[in-house]
């Protein structure tokens, strides 16, 4: 996220959010390897990348948005507004009735959004430390 994109987005939940909403943008995701090669040819160095694989509990992808979340969530175009979860605590409807619709409905994470190739990372990076820069 750009210092302009955080703002839009702090801006927009201070003008139409409620108490308890959560706000997520909707971004791209970029492997480690793309940003680090991204990096090495923006910062003209010639390091060198060494892939040690997955350690043991690392994670592949990131969720932004549990599937569970997504049931209170309200969709926008740049971003996604998570409602809070006021349902009652009687917990003896749920012995009767459940809910069925978890199974239609997908987390957001950074498997299943874009993901950008490493033309489209270097120019994102790039970009990011121009306004950076013109910004001080």
């Amino acid at each position: 996220m750009s210092l302009t994109d955080t703002v839009n987005l702090v801006y927009e939940a201070l003008l139409n959010g409620n108490n308890g909403d959560i706000f997520v943008q909707k971004s791209p995701s970029a492997t480690i390897e793309n940003i680090a090669k991204s990096l090495i040819k923006i910062f003209r160095k010639n390091n060198k990348l060494k892939v040690i694989g997955i350690r043991h509990g690392e994670k592949l992808h990131e969720v932004l948005i549990s599937k569970e979340e997504m049931l209170r969530t309200i969709i926008k175009k740049d971003h996604f507004i998570i409602k809070p979860d006021n349902q009652s605590q009687n917990f003896a409807k749920y012995f009767t009735r459940g809910q069925t619709n978890l199974k239609k409905i997908n987390e957001y994470n950074s498997l299943n959004t874009k993901e950008l190739n490493l033309n489209d990372t270097l120019s994102l990076l790039r970009k990011q430390i121009e306004n950076e820069e013109n910004e001080f």
